[in-house]
């Protein structure tokens, strides 16, 4: 039997006969279920064999033809689960019909994941993976985030029209220096970036250190970007203040939405400045890590803002956040506010 490994970008092109579409689940024994649909429209014509309930077959491939999976008895995968698909060409006349395997799927805190596209084509059936982005390794708690995130949401990444550029801003004052070396800032920059592996979805996502101006740091990978923030402090003074409202460098020059998240210890002197900037391109979030009281005391911020209670002295708030899942989803709820369109499906998704 010829098989082939389905993934990334790469096409495989079987005979046009009926084919047959095997799922198997792996994780916490959550079920699911196969769909298909050609042109945006649920095929009635599947024949599903009694005896194989993950099974589906597909007499007939007549036009573009999508093929998802859905929970089964939940509302979402719960994490870890871990989809395979295997595609076989329904061919009795030979003895060594065509197979494909799909490259496994985390499919966890999802509604629904598109699988793979097959579509008519040169007299040929042309097989895709649905979608080819591959899931960075953040961490436990990176990795926990985007999860979290999912679940929210519901899908594995929003679509290309609605990704925003992210930018990990962390306060270079004094005052937030204790929360670097205690690995504070770096937890929660671990949180950001386990969302932005959704929300960014592939655009850029960066950090910087902030005082009275902006500082970028280099262009780099996504898994890099907590350490990368705890060397700067390791290398630098602290500043004697933070400007929340510092413009971002303009060579910056995204072409696309902005969030900016301002990491910090309290409310920044300016925050009343605060609002959003440059055509409604850029959003800024300030990431508080400080006692919610005093915040409130204070008056908080009139833009979207998270709170988070300092860690005490024998704490984390990494181990924190692992070992306590409602905290993680509440703490990744409020970092999405105002990252999509009033109005919109996400958008209700995260004020629900």
């Amino acid at each position: 039997m010829p098989t082939y490994m389905l993934e990334g970008t790469a096409e495989v092109r079987l005979n046009v006969r009926p084919l047959s579409f095997t799922l198997r689940l792996e994780g916490p024994g959550v079920q699911g279920r196969l769909e298909v649909s050609q042109e945006g429209r649920a095929v009635e014509a599947l024949v599903r064999p009694a005896n194989m309930p993950n099974v589906v077959i597909l007499p007939q491939v007549v036009s573009n033809t999508m093929v998802s999976l859905f929970p089964a008895g939940v509302a979402r995968f719960p994490a870890p689960t871990i989809a395979h698909l295997s595609i076989a060409v329904e061919d009795r006349a030979s003895a060594d019909p065509q197979r494909i395997i799909l490259a496994p799927i985390d499919v966890s805190g999802l509604d629904r994941k598109d699988l793979v596209f097959v579509a008519p084509k040169e007299g040929l059936l042309s097989v895709r993976a649905a979608h080819n982005q591959n899931d960075a390794d953040l961490g436990p708690l990176g990795n926990a985030a985007r999860v979290a995130t999912r679940e929210i949401l519901g899908l594995q990444w929003v679509d290309p029209e609605m990704a925003l550029n992210m930018v990990v801003a962390v306060d270079g004052s004094g005052s937030t220096a204790d929360l670097v070396q205690d690995g504070t800032v770096s937890a929660v920059a671990q949180v950001i970036s386990g969302v932005s592996q959704v929300v960014a979805n592939g655009k850029e996502v960066s950090a910087a250190i902030v005082d009275d101006a902006f500082h970028l740091l280099p262009a780099m990978e996504l898994t890099r970007i907590p350490a990368a923030i705890n060397a700067q402090f390791k290398n630098r003074i602290p500043s004697s203040g933070f400007r929340s409202s510092s413009p971002l460098d303009g060579k910056y020059g995204l072409a696309a939405q902005q969030m900016i998240y301002l990491v910090t210890d309290g409310l920044p002197a300016d925050a009343e400045l605060l609002q959003r900037g440059n055509g409604q391109q850029e959003f800024r979030h300030l990431v508080a890590v400080t006692d919610p009281v005093a915040w409130e005391l204070l008056g908080g911020s009139h833009e979207p803002s998270t709170v988070i209670a300092r860690p005490a002295a024998t704490d984390s708030l990494h181990d924190r956040l692992l070992g306590d899942p409602r905290e993680l989803a509440a703490m990744v709820k409020s970092l999405l506010l105002d990252c999509f369109p009033a109005g919109s499906a996400l958008s209700g998704k995260v004020n629900h």
